[in-house]
């Protein structure tokens, strides 16, 4: 699920953990709601396609 972080000065679109519901792939905070658009956050996207 793409989501916002909380905590993010960039503003990016991020990936929700599916273990961790409350925080992104990159360990930021969850907005509560989804969001559309592409994954703006190099770090989440790192993480998705298991590319680190």
């Amino acid at each position: 699920m793409k989501v916002k972080a909380l905590n993010d000065v960039d503003k990016g679109i991020h990936y929700r953990g599916s273990a961790t519901p409350n925080t992104t792939l990159c360990g930021m905070q969850t907005a509560p709601l989804a969001v559309e658009g592409a994954v703006t956050c190099y770090r989440c996207h790192q993480f998705a396609t298991g590319d680190l």
